[in-house]
């Protein structure tokens, strides 16, 4: 663990501690306390990867705040480019407005502004003035959405349970067989989408017979700004 000091208090800094149990509780009891959810079961089902890394504050043994990256490779018009999403920043409600989260976001993108081709965040309009501190700017986000009639098209669609192995390694190999059919897609992101499937959206995945083709059903979404930064 390095040692830093900000303000005169000094802190542990940690990252990618996703094996220490004691570290990881207590970054899980954070995320519970900021948005809610915990990546504990994410953790022990074997979907924490390589690709989550967290970026943490530590002040008397427990984790004060937080920034996470996601590595995740995209095909952008046929061609394969690396991209950094930012997520999990939050920091305990009695350490804010000390500099903590700038902190860390300044070591993140310090540290991958020369190993990625762009980097990316999904934010709300809470924090429109933090973010383009580090050359964020806002970009528009469309979303798509298509009601069903979950009555008459019942003997067509046949819901998942993400408690049933069998399950869970369908859903699995699916994300493994897609290919990409959009000019922006997501590739090798099966961690990322079984963290949403066993969590906010485990109860919105549904297999339509008729075509075996594997699809999500959106119940509930959350408005966001989508904000890019690109060297």
């Amino acid at each position: 663990m390095e040692l830093i000091k900000l303000n005169n208090i000094t802190y542990g800094f940690v990252r990618n501690f996703k094996h220490d149990k004691k570290i990881r509780a207590s970054f899980n009891r954070l995320t519970e306390s900021v948005f809610g959810f915990s990546l504990e079961n994410w953790y022990h089902d074997g979907f924490w990867g390589d690709y989550y890394i967290p970026y943490s504050l530590l002040h008397n043994n427990k984790v004060v705040s937080n920034v996470s990256i996601n590595k995740i490779e995209f095909d952008i018009e046929g061609k394969r480019k690396a991209g950094i999403q930012i997520g999990t920043v939050m920091t305990d409600e009695k350490y804010r407005n000390r500099g903590l989260n700038k902190y860390l976001m300044e070591k993140v993108m310090h540290e991958w502004k020369d190993q990625t081709d762009f980097v990316y965040l999904f934010a709300n309009d809470s924090v429109l003035d933090f973010y383009p501190k580090f050359n964020f700017k806002v970009v528009e986000e469309y979303q798509h959405s298509k009601t069903i009639d979950t009555h008459s098209a019942s003997s067509s669609w046949n819901k998942l349970n993400m408690e049933d192995p069998t399950d869970v390694a369908f859903l699995m190999g699916r994300i493994k067989d897609s290919a990409p059919v959009a000019k922006i897609s997501m590739r090798f992101n099966a961690s990322l989408i079984m963290f949403y499937s066993n969590s906010y959206k485990k109860s919105s995945i549904f297999i339509l017979k008729n075509l075996m083709q594997l699809s999500l059903q959106i119940l509930k979404v959350t408005p966001c700004i989508w904000m890019i930064y690109s060297q």
